[in-house]
């Protein structure tokens, strides 16, 4: 059993093929500890985000300092007083929490910074931002900006809204806790839901722990949103705040921050108090979406690579691509269905940018292999010839056209001489050889056992020609495409030697189905392969005996077999009957042909797509062609 064509290139360039492994995982682990790839990672997760269900929202109510509140109301800042008649109105409703979004670390008139403590102690639930300013004062490392102590003290807690987005400038990921100098603080939707801050190890400065991923609900608008003036005038009916969780903060232009999202559309923004609100939906959900484990992410890189080679070494050359293909779908569909369905987040740059990557090596070096063999085969084809050697190229791709020229050059007077030869046969040797059969038939004074030798010996020499060029001819002409019914020729080639077989009282059984059986070809050609298979079987059947021609369509195939009744042709030489000037004398047979004959048979058989096969046993020998068959 051969080996596949990638198993055969490891097995001859051992130490090459699995250097070329190793590279190709080795540039994906680079790849994967390095985060080259990032931003095609992000590019991904944008796209695949909005294909998730969403989180639910129907708790989440924000009340926006919009526009049109800021035109009710006045510019920003309002007085606080106002702010506190806001809060009273809020709590009024009777929400689960209230988070305000506004930092409240400038003292203003002491009225009403009272009124708004003391509306922030009677309501009970609201929970106040906090945020950091890096570098901080007089050198040092960070400065939280917390609300007044008098607004602490009457708050239900205390949590950060700091906003970190990636490289690219997107906010796809929050993070629950910030520490600074040993104190940890939660982000302000998880104070919201009464969680604490995670535990994070001592450190100076400002740290930060458990990241979530943000599972946004939709783009800029999506949460459910009142106007802070429609609360403030009473037009917000109590049922729509009633056991929500409430965020107020800025949403109107030039106010506020504000981020791109991976569903932001048409590079629209997103108010950080909706993003805000897009965390508490995610820390709200059933199942947070999570990021893959360093150890399952690495496994997600480095498995496509070996899957890879482990293919390309057992597939064919041309199917590489194909199977580079598949696996590169089957790494999208893995992390598209990971994130959409599984809350599992498997980054496809890596194992992408490495399939391509392994594949443009793994062919670069089967290349570089192939056309090393192919200056070796050229140079030893060309000593072997005989042809001087050219003169020196400046690389192996030079050095290979120079040599092909030659071997070309080489091949085509090696072609002229042989048609020079097949002409000398088909005439100037069967020349001699009529005119001495005709010099025989007029007598000419030779003693008529003498006559008899010299007859046969120039017969053998004419038939020898005769096979030598119809071999040739088979070898060197492309198979037509004529449309052939087998069966009209096989009853030619008996009608040819009916004559050969009464002599010998052998009768010929031809098919007597009126079913045609076509095939496309040279009609010369394959008329000859039967006349030489049904002449073969005259020669050598036992007299008396029949030769039956039998001719079917199987599947595809259309097929042609001769077989008569004699001595057996020996198991050993079977194998070995289609060669050129091979015979294969048996016990009772004689081997009176030249040996050119199944010789011509196999060739015809071969260049037309088929195949011929002979089986000899229990006094019968059987012929058997098989021809690809051709529709009318």
């Amino acid at each position: 059993m051969s080996l596949p064509a990638g198993l055969r290139w490891l097995g001859r360039r051992r130490r090459d093929g699995w250097l070329t492994v190793l590279a190709c995982l080795l540039g994906a682990t680079a790849l994967e500890g390095g985060g080259l790839v990032a931003r095609l990672d992000h590019i991904a997760y944008d796209a695949l985000l909005g294909h998730r269900p969403p989180p639910p929202t129907d708790r989440i109510l924000i009340v926006a300092i919009d526009a049109r509140s800021l035109t009710a109301i006045g510019a920003w800042p309002w007085p606080r007083q106002v702010q506190a008649e806001l809060v009273r109105r809020l709590s009024a409703a009777r929400p689960q929490a209230i988070g305000i979004d506004v930092l409240l670390t400038e003292p203003r008139d002491p009225a009403g910074d009272a009124a708004l403590a003391e509306a922030l102690a009677e309501a009970g639930n609201v929970y106040l931002p906090l945020a950091f300013e890096l570098p901080g004062r007089n050198g040092r490392a960070v400065d939280v900006l917390r609300p007044l102590p008098a607004f602490v003290r009457a708050s239900a807690g205390l949590g950060h809204v700091n906003l970190s987005p990636d490289s690219d400038g997107v906010m796809r990921t929050g993070w629950r806790t910030y520490q600074a100098d040993g104190t940890g603080w939660p982000a302000l939707p998880a104070a919201m839901l009464g969680q604490p801050a995670d535990r994070a190890p001592p450190a100076s400065g400002l740290t930060r722990a458990a990241p979530l991923m943000i599972d946004y609900p939709g783009s800029a608008g999506t949460l459910a949103s009142v106007p802070a003036a429609a609360v403030l005038r009473g037009e917000v009916p109590a049922a729509l705040i009633a056991g929500k969780l409430v965020l107020v903060g800025m949403t109107a232009s030039g106010l506020g921050d504000m981020h791109a999202t991976p569903l932001s559309a048409d590079a629209q923004l997103m108010p950080g108090v909706e993003i805000q609100g897009s965390l508490l939906a995610t820390l709200l959900a059933p199942r947070q979406l999570i990021p893959a484990s360093p150890a399952l992410q690495w496994a997600f890189a480095l498995a496509p690579v070996l899957a890879l080679f482990a293919g390309l070494a057992w597939l064919p050359s041309r199917r590489g691509l194909a199977w580079t293909a598949l696996l590169a779908i089957g790494v999208v569909a893995i992390s598209a269905g990971g994130l959409i369905l599984g809350n599992l987040w498997l980054r496809p740059a890596v194992p992408l940018v490495a399939l391509a990557v392994s594949y443009a090596v793994w062919s670069w070096r089967r290349l570089a292999v192939a056309s090393g063999m192919v200056s070796a085969e050229l140079e030893r084809a060309s000593r072997e010839a005989g042809l001087p050697a050219p003169p020196p190229a400046a690389g192996m791709l030079d050095r290979q056209i120079d040599l092909l020229t030659e071997m070309t050059a080489r091949e085509r007077a090696l072609r002229h001489e042989h048609e020079s030869v097949v002409r000398l046969l088909s005439h100037d040797m069967r020349a001699p050889q009529s005119a001495i059969l005709a010099l025989l038939d007029q007598g000419g004074g030779c003693p008529p056992d003498l006559a008899t030798r010299i007859g046969a010996h120039a017969r053998r020499t004419l038939e020898l020609a005769d096979g030598f060029v119809h071999l040739a001819r088979a070898q060197a002409v492309a198979p037509g495409t004529e449309l052939i019914d087998l069966r009209d020729l096989a009853i030619e080639a008996a009608d040819a030697l009916w004559p050969q077989a009464q002599s010998r009282g052998i009768a010929l059984r031809t098919p007597d189905d009126a079913a045609e059986v076509l095939v496309r070809g040279d009609r010369s050609l394959l008329a000859r392969v039967l006349v030489n298979l049904l002449d073969n079987a005259i020669k050598y059947g036992a007299a008396g005996t029949p030769v039956t021609i039998g001719i079917a369509t199987l599947g595809d195939q259309a097929e042609v077999t001769v077989r008569n009744h004699g001595p057996d042709i020996p198991a050993d030489q079977l194998d070995r009957i289609f060669e050129s000037f091979a015979q294969a004398p048996g016990r009772g047979r004689r081997a009176d042909g030249v040996g050119l004959g199944l010789a011509f048979v196999h060739t015809v058989v071969t260049r037309h797509g088929g195949t011929v096969t002979c089986r000899s046993a229990g006094g019968e020998t059987g012929f058997s062609l098989a021809l690809p068959a051709a529709q009318p």
